[in-house]
Formats: C-alpha cells, sequence, structure tokens
C-alpha cells in the first residue's frame, strides 16, 4: 500500500530540487475516498488509479496525468488541474465546479501496461458532472460525452468540442467564443444566452435546443438544422441550408422545375409545413403550393409568388417588402401585421399548355384574408379579389 504523506513530501521537495526529491506516482493505486484537499501536487502521476469520491478541493494539480483514472464522484471543485491530462477518464457525477480545466485533454486514450491491461477508455465520461463557471479554455473535448452535464458560466472559449455528446446538457451563460462544435450533439441541451460568436457547428444536431438569446454572430451554422430549435432574440437567419433535408431537396426540385417549365424536378408541395422564421428573401416560390403553411416572422422579402398557392397560410408579422404577388390565392390567410412596403399584388395572364396567351387573368385572391395591422391601401388591392376581407 502506497505511503500517501510520505509520497506528497518527496514530491514536495521534488518540486523544488529534482535531485533529491521524486515525483508523485500513484499508478494504479486505490485512492477512493482520500482526502487532497488544498494539497500541492502539480505534475503528480494518477495513471490508472482509482479515485472514486476522491476529495481535491482546491488542489493545486496542475500538468498533472490521470490518463484512465476512475474519478467517479470524485471532488474537484476550484482545483487548479491546468493543463492536465485526462485522456480516457471516468468523471461521471464528479463536481468540477470554478476548476481551472484550461488546456486540459479530455479526449478518448488507452494504455497497455506491463501486465497486458488496458487503462482508459475510448470515450472519456464526463457525463452528469458539475462543470459550472469552471475555466475550460483550448480544452480538448472532441468525442467526449458530457450527456446531462452542467457548464453553466463554463468559459470554453477556443474549446474543441468535436463530435461531442451534449445532450441534455445545461450550457446556460457560457462562454463558447470560437469553439468548435462541429458534428456535436446538442439535443435538448440549454444554451440560453450563450456566447457562440465565431464558433463552427456545422453537423450538429440541434433538436430541440435552446438558443434562446444567444449570440451567433459569425458563428457557422452552415447545414444545421435549426427548424426546431428556439432562436429567439438571436437574430440568427433560418435559411434555407437551416431547414430539414426534405425541405431542402423541395426547394431544390422546384427550382428545376421552374428553370425546366415542368420537364425537370418536381413541383413544390408543402401543405401545413413549419417554416415559421425562415428567411426565403428574393426566392422564386411561383407555382409553389403552400397552403395552410407557416411562414410566421419570417423574411421573405422581394420574393415573387406567380400563381402560387398560399390558402389560410399563416404570415402573420412577416417581412414581404417588395413581395411581387402574381394570380396569387391568399384566401383565408393571416396577414396581420405583414410589412407589405412596397408589395405588388396583380393579376397574371393565363397560358396554355403550350405557353400560348389566352387573354384570360387570374386574380390574386384575398378572399377570407386578414390584413390587419397592415399599410397596404386600397389602391395596391385594385386587381385583387377582396371578398370578406378583413382590414
Amino acid at each position: 500500500m502506497i505511503d500517501i504523506v510520505a509520497t506528497v513530501k518527496a514530491h514536495h521537495r521534488w518540486i523544488h530540487d529534482r535531485a533529491t526529491g521524486q515525483r508523485a506516482d500513484f499508478f494504479d493505486a486505490d485512492l477512493s475516498g482520500k482526502n487532497f484537499s488544498h494539497v500541492v501536487l502539480p505534475e503528480g502521476a494518477f495513471v490508472g488509479a482509482s479515485c472514486v469520491k476522491a476529495n481535491f478541493t482546491s488542489a493545486n494539480l496542475a500538468g498533472s496525468d490521470f490518463m484512465g483514472a476512475d474519478l467517479r464522484g470524485t471532488n474537484f471543485i476550484s482545483a487548479n488541474l491546468k493543463g492536465s491530462n485526462f485522456r480516457g477518464v471516468s468523471l461521471v457525477g464528479a463536481n468540477l465546479n470554478h476548476a481551472d480545466l484550461d488546456d486540459v485533454d479530455f479526449r478518448g486514450g488507452t494504455v497497455v501496461d506491463i501486465n497486458n491491461r488496458t487503462i482508459g477508455r475510448e470515450v472519456s465520461d464526463l457525463s452528469s458532472c458539475a462543470l459550472d463557471f469552471a475555466k475550460l479554455v483550448r480544452a480538448q473535448l472532441s468525442g467526449a460525452n458530457l450527456k446531462g452535464t452542467s457548464l453553466v458560466g463554463a468559459n470554453l472559449k477556443n474549446a474543441n468540442l468535436v463530435g461531442a455528446n451534449l445532450e441534455n446538457t445545461n450550457l446556460s451563460s457560457a462562454n463558447l467564443e470560437s469553439a468548435n462544435l462541429a458534428s456535436a450533439r446538442l439535443s435538448n441541451a440549454n444554451l440560453q444566452n450563450v456566447n457562440l460568436a465565431n464558433a463552427i457547428l456545422r453537423g450538429a444536431k440541434l433538436v430541440k435546443t435552446n438558443l434562446k438569446d444567444a449570440a451567433l454572430g459569425s458563428a457557422d451554422l452552415e447545414g444545421v438544422d435549426l427548424s426546431t430549435a428556439l432562436i429567439e432574440n438571436t437574430r440568427v437567419k433560418v435559411g434555407l441550408s437551416n431547414l430539414p433535408l426534405h425541405l431542402q431537396r423541395a426547394f431544390r426540385d422546384h427550382e428545376h422545375w421552374l428553370s425546366s417549365g415542368g420537364k425537370a424536378g418536381e413541383r413544390c408541395v408543402l401543405t401545413g409545413e413549419d417554416l415559421i422564421g425562415v428567411d426565403l428573401s428574393g426566392r422564386n416560390l411561383s407555382g409553389m403550393i403552400l397552403n395552410g403553411s407557416k411562414f410566421r416572422t419570417g423574411n421573405l422579402a422581394g420574393c415573387i409568388f406567380a400563381m402560387t398557392e398560399l390558402k389560410k397560410a399563416d404570415l402573420r408579422r412577416t417581412n414581404l417588402e417588395r413581395a411581387i404577388f402574381l394570380g396569387t390565392n391568399l384566401s383565408g390567410a393571416n396577414l396581420a401585421n405583414a410589412r407589405l412596403v412596397g408589395a405588388k399584388l396583380r393579376s397574371i395572364e393565363i397560358c396554355n399548355r403550350d405557353g400560348v396567351r389566352t387573354n384570360r387573368f387570374q386574380k390574386t385572391t384575398l378572399d377570407g384574408a386578414i390584413l390587419t395591422g397592415t399599410s397596404i391601401s386600397r389602391e395596391v388591392l385594385a386587381e385583387c379579389s377582396c371578398l370578406n376581407t378583413k382590414f
């Protein structure tokens, strides 16, 4: 059995004079439940050690090696662990609140000892940890399991979280500036009021993720599906690339259908689809069937709606400035408080199958539609059908 007191004393001598002292080496030692609070053991070695529910409160362990250690339920509150090696560890249920973990390596990793035993884990397990207000600047957490962990107010600036599991994690008010979260799993995570400026989120899973009030300036959200995420007060533009794949495909196929005159691609039919807050500004949405779809608070400025079906669509508070409606069916649509400055609502001449003009015209229909709170004039609606329209 290792003499902890003697080992610590020898390590103190080693810190000041490496010729007379000896580095603390607790390789494969059973330190479960031991009290190391306030101990000074920088660069200590704990490879493969069992430290279950040990107490390292306010300890100085900077640069230490915990490779493959069992740290379940361990107390590291306010400990200095800067630059330490935590590869392949289990920290399930550990308390690292206010700990200094800058530049710590939490990636998976294994080693084989002289008895041919494998020490460590392919994936470091930090699930259900407490890491509130911890410092994790430049921490290496790629692939780590952080499911259900609390990281309230933690500083993860420039941290590497590629492919990490952050499902059900609480990251509220954390700093993730310039962090790499590519392909990370963030479903049901709380990222309210988080700083994600310049963060990379390509390929991340954000199913029902709370991003309310998050700072997303210059964040890379290319290809991220934000359709179920809460993005209130983020000012993020949810574009076509942030929609589910089936919607992206529907829009692309419709573009081909339009450009080929109906000979290629497929007409877009999205009845009752949820497109709330989506930015589709400037797109040609002519000929689409979008009946009952929800565009509330979205940006459709400058869009073209030639013979588009928008019956009973939800367009409340939607930006429709400079949009062009030609023979559009808006029967029963709700446009309350929509922005229609510069919008044109006109009839369109119907052509036959061969593209020959027929001298017959289809009006833009607003029968039963709601236009309360809009500034549109009756003159703009001169060519429209407005039976039972509510102004």
